[in-house]
C-alpha cells in the first residue's frame, strides 16, 4: 500500500511548484533583459527542466508494482481451476454418501472444467512466450500457471479414479479421512486463489495468506498419513487388490495436489517479497 507520508510529500512538492513557479519564471525572464510579457526564456526554462525531469524518471524512478503481462490471464485460469477442485471435491463427497451414479456425473463436470483450465494454461503461456513486450517476473508467472493447473488436473485425476470404485466396498473409515483431505486440498486452492488476487492489492496481505497456506499443507500431510494408515489397517476386508491400490493412489493424487498449491504458494510469497516496498 502506499503510505500516506509519500502521498504527502509529493503533493507538498507539487503545491510548492504552484506557488513558485510564476515568481521563478517572471524573474528570469527579467534578468535575461527582456520585459514581463517577454517569457520566451521562461519558456525554454521550462521546457529544459520539464525534458531533464523526464529523464531522471525514466532511468532512475522504478515502479514499485510492476505491469505484469499475464498476470489477469493467470488469475482468470486459476478461477477456473479452482471451480474445478470444487466440483472434483463435491464428487468425492457424494462417493462417500453412496451416490454413485450422481458421482460419476459430477467426475465429468470436472472433468469439463479442468479441460477449460488447461485450454487457458496454455493460452497464458504462449501469451508470456510471444510477447514483444517484455515483463518483470515472466518466468514466475510460467511456473505459476504449471503450478496452479497441476492442482486441477491431479485432484480431478483423484476423483475419477475413486468415481470407478463402488462406495459399499470402502471402509467408513477410509471414505471420512478421503473427505476431509480432499475438502483442504480445496481449501489450500481456494487460499492460493486468494493471495494471488492480493498480489495486485496488497503484498503484505499476500504473503501473510501463504503463510496460512503452509500451515494446511502441514495439516494435509497428516491426513495423508492417516489415510495411507487406514487403507492397509483395512485391507483385508478388500475382496481385489486393485482396490488398496486405487485408494493408495488417490491419496497419492490429493498429496501431490497439495504439494503443486503450495509450490504456487511460494512463487505468489516471493513476487510479493520481491516487489515488497
Amino acid at each position: 500500500p502506499v503510505k500516506g507520508r509519500v502521498i504527502g510529500i509529493y503533493r507538498a512538492t507539487r503545491d510548492l511548484g504552484y506557488l513558485t513557479g510564476p515568481f521563478v519564471l517572471a524573474f528570469v525572464a527579467y534578468i535575461m533583459g527582456g520585459s514581463f510579457s517577454d517569457l520566451r526564456y521562461s519558456v525554454a526554462l521550462t521546457v529544459a527542466m520539464l525534458l531533464i525531469g523526464s529523464f531522471l524518471v525514466y532511468t532512475i524512478v522504478r515502479e514499485t508494482r510492476p505491469w505484469w503481462i499475464a498476470y489477469q490471464e493467470t488469475l482468470h485460469h486459476a478461477e477456473v481451476v479452482m471451480r474445478a477442485v470444487e466440483e472434483a471435491d463435491k464428487a468425492i463427497q457424494t462417493h462417500a454418501q453412496g451416490d454413485h451414479k450422481q458421482c460419476i456425473t459430477q467426475v465429468k463436470q470436472a472433468k469439463a472444467t479442468e479441460q477449460e483450465a488447461d485450454q487457458l494454461k496454455r493460452l497464458t503461456r504462449d501469451r508470456l512466450r510471444m510477447s514483444l513486450r517484455r515483463s518483470p517476473d515472466m518466468a514466475e508467472f510460467y511456473r505459476l500457471s504449471k503450478d496452479i493447473d497441476r492442482v486441477a488436473g491431479r485432484t480431478v485425476t483423484a476423483a475419477l479414479k475413486l468415481s470407478k470404485l463402488k462406495p459399499e466396498m470402502i471402509h467408513p473409515d477410509i471414505t471420512t479421512i478421503m473427505v476431509e483431505m480432499s475438502q483442504e486440498v480445496t481449501n489450500l486452492m481456494r487460499d492460493v486463489l486468494i493471495s494471488l488476487r492480493f498480489l495486485d492489492i496488497s503484498y503484505d496481505q499476500a504473503e501473510l495468506l501463504v503463510q496460512e497456506i503452509d500451515k494446511l499443507e502441514t495439516n494435509i500431510d497428516q491426513l495423508y498419513g492417516d489415510l495411507i494408515t487406514a487403507i492397509y489397517k483395512h485391507e483385508n476386508d478388500f475382496q481385489k487388490i486393485s482396490y488398496i491400490l486405487t485408494l493408495k493412489e488417490c491419496a497419492d493424487l490429493l498429496e501431490y495436489a497439495a504439494d503443486s498449491a503450495e509450490a504456487a504458494s511460494s512463487l505468489i510469497r516471493a513476487l510479493a517479497i520481491k516487489h515488497q516496498p
